[in-house]
């Protein structure tokens, strides 16, 4: 086959969706989904193979570096060993051709496979991942058990459980049955086993329609995930939704035109071997169909054990890295699990993407061809990301979950205080991208600390939630049904720059803020200043009588009127452009750039800022300045104006509506109280309830 031929079958493939959406024709005008074969077969690895190393063994720094990757005579090794797709031989020659860093690990996999690390060390990679004992450092380390059964979900779907493990058992993943305990032992050389639970994953629909599920073996139930955490003494990284988005970003800035190429890998973590003597650890029990019980063994790393990822990912990150040598269109290139998305130029994305798979079929990736993906709007760890809008999403899915716990908590009746942090937890997954309604985060977490929800009767505690939360989780729910904007990244920058401050002193205080295009002087610029009295912001005078108690929520408020300024001035700028500004506080540019924080009553006034931003379709980027160079808006916050132009003074007018209500809510929840008096609150309410506990007890 000819690489045009190979393209043309790889964009015959494409235009069918790979599968996914077949087209219609005259003669099947309803085509029905399907899963593509492999277009690289074994005749088209076993030449490309050729092809490299031949041009591999005759560079001279292959045969000066060869070491453990030497092959014998003029033959090539391109051998598979059992148990796993990769010609490991070939894989490291590969590599150390690269000049990879790690390129000794497919030789260590060659010979020693790979540990389950239940009674050694796992192996280290210090020249690609970090060294970190914090694993170790916090294992919980138990008896490891054996009296353990399956969980319901993989008892009601036995069949289908054990039909996977006999189709693994043809890939030399599993062996099995085994009928007796005495014909497994002597499978094993060992006496002692462990029988690992089993659970069942629903994942859904599968490409063909058909329900899809996935095997979980529950390594930590029987304590193997302890000892395997005290051998571990490295940390591997996974690539998330913040590193594509910067790549995203940063091919923007360099005006460069990318799409995405997206390919997952089929059983990823089923995709090493395990030595002999680990398999003991590695065993679980099915029933066939006539309920009688037998006895299976994991001849490979498998999903719900601790070190397989630890494995996968650093076989994972060596095509990572391998992918960049193959050609400078490839941009960026990102791995979650099994999940492999690349950003490319698109020059030619189709004869890329097949050179690509090409090469990563023949040195052992097995794809799952119907779900390959080639286009601008993909789905990434459960993130949408569109490359030509620049905007960022979370699924439907997500938002549906979301709202089906929200329908629970907004009635305000009492429900299992899980429900709000299940809700709490999923919104702080979501806001990597929806990051405005980090804001709205703050009162969540304060409610769920107030009562106790780590504690260890937290998950079945009935609370009803607080007007807050309850206003919090609506406004959320209210923002996730709009188009997400562009993403802060991809905006420019408003012309001109701006300043903010906040001033105290002799029993007064005052917020200004200026902005212009022309700084040569200060009477050319667009400013305000507000003086905060008790009469117009009488919570700036609760603690002892003196706003500069408040500094920093008066310096957020500074900002506040500051985004009404730019949202006034600026309409035209909603959608595409963020508002440069900069504060002699440092910590308020960290509360802006997060969009969060949990101190009372900043985060009230954050939730306005959030707000009004979200209304106006702009972000503010806010950077920090040592006071000496922040003296115009200094001034201002001091209430001077002198060499101010005063007709260019602008007055803000707009209600600080939101920071009203939840300033109100959040008191209501005790969240102006100091921390000393909540955490005293929070032990009074905790003995309440242990007393009420012990009465129903005697009464009982």
């Amino acid at each position: 086959m000819t690489k045009h031929s190979l393209v043309d079958n790889f964009e015959s493939l494409r235009r069918d969706s790979f599968g996914r959406q077949p087209i219609p024709t005259p003669t099947n005008p309803r085509p029905e989904t399907y899963k593509p074969k492999s277009l690289i077969t074994s005749d088209i690895k076993k030449e490309t193979l050729w092809t490299v190393h031949q041009h591999i063994h005759s560079s001279g720094y292959f045969q000066t570096n060869c070491g453990r990757y030497t092959s014998t005579g003029t033959t090539q090794d391109f051998s598979i060993p059992p148990h796993q797709p990769f010609p490991l031989t070939a894989l490291g020659q590969v590599l150390l051709h690269a000049k990879d860093k790690d390129h000794q690990y497919p030789a260590y996999l060659r010979d020693n496979r790979g540990p389950v690390g239940v009674d050694e060390d796992l192996p280290q990679a210090p020249a690609v991942f970090p060294n970190d004992e914090t694993k170790a450092e916090h294992a919980d380390i138990q008896p490891l058990r054996d009296d353990l059964d399956n969980y319901p979900s993989a008892i009601d779907a036995m069949r289908e459980v054990r039909k996977d493990y006999t189709e693994e058992r043809q890939l030399e993943m599993t062996a099995g049955p085994f009928h007796t305990k005495q014909a497994l032992q002597t499978y094993l050389k060992s006496e002692d086993f462990i029988i690992i639970p089993l659970g069942r994953k629903d994942e859904g629909l599968s490409t063909d329609g058909k329900p899809k599920g996935r095997n979980i073996q529950d390594g930590n139930r029987v304590g193997l995930s302890g000892h395997i955490h005290s051998h571990t003494h490295t940390r591997g990284e996974l690539g998330g939704i913040q590193d594509k988005r910067h790549g995203m970003s940063v091919c923007h800035q360099n005006k460069t035109p990318i799409i995405t190429i997206k390919y997952d890998v089929s059983k990823a973590h089923r995709r090493t071997a395990i030595p002999d003597k680990d398999r003991k650890y590695m065993v679980v029990q099915l029933t066939d169909e006539q309920g009688t019980p037998e006895y299976w063994v994991n001849l490979v790393h498998t999903y719900g054990v601790a070190s397989a990822q630890h494995y996968w990912g650093r076989t994972a990150a060596c095509f990572v890295r391998l992918q960049y040598y193959l050609s400078n269109e490839v941009q960026y290139v990102f791995v979650f699990v099994d999940d492999y998305s690349l950003l490319v130029t698109l020059n030619n994305p189709m004869a890329l993407a097949a050179h690509i798979l090409l090469f990563v079929e023949t040195y052992g990736l097995p794809i799952a061809y119907h779900k390959i993906y080639i286009g601008y709007d993909e789905t990434y760890v459960g993130y949408i990301t569109h490359l030509k809008t620049h905007q960022l999403d979370i699924t439907e899915e997500k938002k549906v979950g979301l709202q089906q716990l929200a329908d629970s908590i907004l009635p305000g009746k009492p429900i299992l205080l899980k429900t709000v942090a299940t809700y709490t937890h999923r919104l702080a997954w979501a806001v990597q991208v929806l990051e405005l309604l980090r804001a709205f985060l703050a009162p969540l977490y304060a409610f769920l600390a107030g009562h106790g929800s780590n504690d260890k009767d937290g998950k079945t505690k009935i609370r009803t939630p607080s007007a807050l939360v309850r206003f919090c989780v609506l406004y959320i729910q209210t923002q996730l049904k709009r188009t997400p904007s562009q993403s802060s990244d991809f905006r420019q920058r408003i012309p001109g720059t701006g300043a903010t401050d906040a001033g105290t002193g002799d029993n007064r205080a005052g917020v200004g803020g200026w902005h212009g295009t022309d700084t040569t002087n200060k009477w050319n610029v667009d400013w305000f200043m507000v003086p905060i009295t008790p009469l117009t912001h009488a919570w700036a005078y609760k603690k002892d009588n003196d706003p500069q108690r408040f500094i920093a929520a008066l310096e957020l408020l500074g900002d506040v009127y500051y985004t009404e300024y730019i949202a006034t001035k600026y309409p035209g700028c909603a959608g595409t452009h963020y508002a440069p500004a900069t504060t002699d506080n440092q910590g308020n540019s960290y509360i802006i750039t997060k969009h969060y924080t949990s101190t009372f009553p900043n985060q009230c006034l954050v939730m306005e800022l959030v707000d009004r931003l979200t209304r106006a379709d702009l972000y503010l980027r806010v950077e920090h300045r040592e006071r000496t160079h922040n003296v115009w808006a200094d001034q201002l916050a001091d209430l001077d104006s002198t060499g101010f132009n005063p007709t260019r003074r602008w007055h803000p007018s707009a209600p600080l509506t939101i920071f009203d209500l939840t300033y109100k809510l959040a008191q209501q929840l005790g969240l102006d109280q100091p921390r000393k008096m909540k955490h005293q609150e929070y032990l009074r309410t905790r003995l309440e309830e242990r007393n009420e506990q012990g009465q129903k007890r005697k009464t009982i």
